[in-house]
């Protein structure tokens, strides 16, 4: 069974924030540890509460599977952490999330594409430029590849054009305009339709000098992206985390 399409992530979670998906996530930390909480720590599922006793049980969960203990509920803790899921919280991120996602569309396509390839941090190659790998960097498309199954190989420009390849019968369109063929930023910026970062939505492209990377949520207003610079990656992070921005662009239509 793949637990991230049984249970799917929702969005990224931190003190004070409650829900249903919070108390299901009490619930796998309870499993996990039996003695780091009771077993219910909210009044309801439905206003589960994300409260410092929770803070403490979630770094500490971090700290054992060698995520950085920042506390907060992201895609990397969330694949750690359905490993110790029941039924019940399988259920309780799934209600959530189709609450939030009533039709399958475009940009959750290429969301979750992208999440998907963050959730294999450290296993992917990075095949960008001056690396011997370079000529297998379109081998997510060349190969037909579809989540929950991610490239072996890729670079932030072929990885951010799979990521809406994944989505392409859904109103995404291959950046580069080419066919969804061999492609690099530099075929891609000058495409799509501009937005600012301020109102930019996932699975928008994020163009720096020589780079991009795919948004895929929004952190206290910040726009979150998938990023693959080199090994060791994709990471996940504010978008501000290089300076040198140079636009933003959509390639979704969102009437598809």
């Amino acid at each position: 069974m793949n637990e991230t399409a049984t249970c799917p992530y929702v969005e990224q979670l931190r003190v004070g924030m409650s829900g249903p998906h919070v108390a299901a996530y009490q619930r796998m930390l309870h499993r996990w540890d039996p003695h780091v909480r009771p077993a219910w720590a909210s009044p309801s599922e439905e206003h589960g509460l994300f409260g410092k006793p929770m803070l403490a049980q979630v770094k500490t969960f971090q700290e054992k599977h060698a995520i950085p203990s920042s506390g907060v509920i992201g895609p990397r803790t969330h694949l750690e952490l359905v490993k110790s899921a029941d039924r019940r919280a399988c259920f309780l991120l799934r209600e959530e999330y189709e609450r939030r996602h009533p039709e399958v569309t475009g940009r959750e396509l290429a969301r979750q594409a992208a999440l998907t390839a963050y959730a294999h941090e450290g296993q992917m190659t990075y095949a960008g430029p001056h690396s011997q790998w370079i000529p297998r960097r379109w081998q997510g498309i060349a190969e037909g590849i579809q989540p929950p199954d991610v490239p072996s190989y890729a670079d932030c420009s072929s990885l951010a054009t799979w990521c809406l390849w994944t989505a392409r019968d859904h109103g995404a369109q291959d950046p580069s305009a080419n066919g969804w063929k061999w492609g690099t930023t530099f075929s891609m910026e000058p495409n799509g339709r501009p937005v600012s970062a301020a109102t930019a939505q996932p699975g928008d492209l994020f163009f720096y000098v020589g780079h991009v990377a795919i948004m895929v949520d929004r952190a206290q207003g910040v726009p979150i992206v998938v990023s693959f610079g080199g090994q060791g990656g994709p990471h996940h992070l504010a978008y501000s985390y290089r300076s040198d921005l140079t636009s933003v662009k959509n390639y979704v239509d969102d009437t598809a």
